[in-house]
């Protein structure tokens, strides 16, 4: 919920998939509702927005707390990245976050994999990774197979097999006796009903 409305009354709305806070007729908040289970909290970081100014630890510490939650390679990345950019920590999970913000989860979570494989841990590096392009994965060539023959040699209608089947009369199941013992009985094998 925003700030400014911390200690207003306000009317909670608890949807299947989504958690809606009103107060009056204004809806204060819309989130996605965490699964069933989860037992964590949604937290939509825009809502600290004015305390920021006055808490800046709080920002960044907010904006770590939310890309940790990300999962994936997130949390071995950010945690070597505080640990190697402690001087600078603020302003690199400012800017790891806005990279979130401009490339989407997905994008974000390869690119710090890519970067904790290569050992580059800083806001810079992800910037470098999330602006190259995507190489598309190529596909292998084909393998050749020597002295088998065409695809068009192998096809044929299935009429052509048509000559080879012939049937009667359908049979009973099971064997020839077990047809006179009853009409209508089924025969399983190994048993003697």
């Amino acid at each position: 919920m925003p700030v400014a409305h911390v200690g207003a009354p306000v009317t909670v709305r608890v949807h299947r998939d989504r958690v809606r806070i009103w107060r009056d007729a204004a809806c204060l908040a819309d989130h996605p509702r965490a699964p069933e289970g989860a037992r964590r909290r949604v937290i939509d970081p825009a809502h600290f927005t004015p305390l920021f100014p006055q808490k800046r630890r709080a920002q960044a510490m907010r904006y770590r707390e939310l890309l940790l939650g990300l999962g994936g390679r997130a949390p071995a990345f950010l945690g070597e990245l505080s640990r190697r950019q402690r001087d600078r920590l603020r302003e690199e999970l400012l800017a790891v976050y806005a990279r979130h913000e401009r490339y989407g989860p997905a994008a974000l979570l390869a690119a710090m994999a890519r970067a904790d494989d290569a050992g580059t841990y800083n806001a810079a590096a992800l910037a470098l990774l999330l602006a190259a392009p995507v190489p598309a994965p190529v596909a292998p060539p084909p393998v050749p197979f020597v002295g088998l023959p065409s695809q068009a040699e192998v096809d044929r209608l299935l009429s052509s097999y048509e000559a080879w089947v012939h049937v009667d009369v359908a049979l009973p199941a099971g064997p020839p006796e077990a047809a006179t013992a009853r009409p209508g009985a089924l025969y399983i094998e190994g048993s003697d009903r």
